[in-house]
């Protein structure tokens, strides 16, 4: 099996997810009509897209990116939304995370490691966020502002973009599961 859109993604417990979404939903009430949410499992922060995997290169990119010490990453957000969007279309809402030295430093490395194994990385500018929701005609996000905090990680995965946005990790561990059976 192939993956069409795979990326390298931290995820986040689902408490904190709900919380940000609770604020946001609260601070954009009057624009709600606008957004289309996303599920509290689906926010994750994007290190890097990979984009076409197969599921040999999906196996080695797990392998490598099982392997990081995330405990010193502390992600910081100052509470700001941003709109973003492809081609000058912007219709993601994010809340922004600060790009610290560890951050950057992290996804060099990730990005050598993945290249050295021969999987590609699409080459991208990174702007570290958390999409919330995918919005419509709407400029006027980018005036609120939500609390600052430091978000906890949970796991640094590769993930697909599929209805489920299941991590590949786990599917891989579930399907080998089922395969030696």
């Amino acid at each position: 099996m192939a993956y069409w859109a795979a990326y390298v993604a931290f995820s986040f417990e689902t408490n904190q997810t709900r919380n940000i979404l609770k604020e946001a939903k609260s601070s954009l009430g009057d624009l709600d009509d606008h957004i289309a949410w996303h599920e509290p499992s689906y926010l994750h922060l994007t290190m890097h897209f990979l984009g076409w995997l197969t599921e040999n290169d999906a196996k080695k990119a797990s392998k490598i990116v099982n392997n990081y010490d995330i405990s010193n990453i502390k992600l910081q957000t100052d509470g700001d939304l941003t709109l973003l969007g492809f081609d000058k279309e912007k219709e993601y809402i994010a809340l922004r995370i600060t790009p610290t030295e560890e951050l950057l430093s992290l996804r060099k490395k990730i990005e050598f490691d993945l290249q050295s194994e021969g999987i590609k990385v699409k080459e991208q500018p990174f702007l570290p966020h958390i999409s919330l929701g995918r919005v419509h005609n709407l400029s006027e996000i980018e005036k609120i502002k939500l609390n600052s905090r430091t978000l906890s990680i949970q796991k640094l995965n590769i993930f697909s973009s599929t209805s489920s946005s299941q991590s590949l990790n786990k599917w891989i561990m579930n399907y080998h599961k089922i395969k030696s059976r």
